[in-house]
């Protein structure tokens, strides 16, 4: 079977566990995606978009990749408790943000995905998400955040892998985890941890290889997010690990 159909099986089969095998659902479902795609640009937005005002955000919503766990997937942290929604819509808009979450979806299939997969030599198609502070998070970050999963489930639907872990440590190695998480990395030569943006997609001889020969980045990929762990408060500080897995 050539791979493109290949691929685009398993595209199928993400919709149809998505809305439970019921045909009329998963049709609907599959032609919304489509049409949003079309009018939200998703193609090309990775050149189409550029979202200039990115360093002012992060300083109100701390974000962004940090290394990959001990299976090789990228970690995301979002320290969810020190944003101030405030100050972060004086310098974007809810839409230029959903926009840059949308973009920042699809890089993850075009660069990072396949420069993890390199790097741990076999496939890698999921996220290690770390929401930091999500206890603290006010009501109007909520509604933010709320309108992103929104899009997640809807348009980018996946399949939570079943090895569940409990403990950050046990899914990410002390190295790969920052100090205000327990681990022991500080990015000193980065900068601290936020905004390092440090992993495999970053190495110079990973990004020497053709990514298109690992991964068929085309359109209609999707995840759903869910929780796998809630912890209590540490250090006055909460977090909830999620595990995002997208398959092509």
């Amino acid at each position: 079977m050539p791979l493109c159909q290949c691929l685009k099986l398993a595209v199928w089969f993400r919709f149809l566990k998505a809305r439970k095998f019921e045909a009329d659902k998963v049709m609907l479902m599959w032609s919304e995606m489509l049409k949003w795609r079309k009018e939200f640009g998703t193609n090309t937005i990775l050149e189409d978009f550029v979202f200039e005002e990115l360093d002012d955000v992060l300083r109100y919503y701390p974000q962004g990749y940090h290394g990959v766990d001990r299976e090789g997937r990228p970690v995301y942290i979002e320290r969810l408790g020190k944003v101030d929604p405030n100050k972060l819509m004086q310098i974007t808009s809810v839409d230029r943000y959903i926009k840059y979450h949308v973009q920042e979806f699809e890089r993850a299939f075009r660069e990072r995905f396949p420069a993890c997969t390199l790097a741990a030599k076999r496939h890698i198609d999921s996220t290690t998400t770390i929401l930091d502070g999500f206890k603290n998070f006010s009501k109007t970050a909520r509604k933010l955040v709320h309108r992103m999963q929104k899009i997640d489930s809807d348009y980018y639907p996946e399949v939570l892998g079943s090895n569940y872990q409990s403990r950050l440590l046990e899914v990410i190695d002390s190295s790969e985890l920052p100090e205000f998480l327990g681990g022991s990395c500080t990015c000193s030569d980065e900068g601290g941890c936020p905004g390092s943006n440090k992993g495999p997609w970053n190495d110079p001889y990973i990004l020497k290889v053709p990514f298109n020969l690992i991964h068929n980045l085309e359109a209609g990929c999707a995840r759903e997010i869910k929780p796998i762990y809630e912890g209590e408060e540490r250090n006055n500080s909460s977090f909830r690990l999620e595990q995002m897995k997208v398959t092509l």
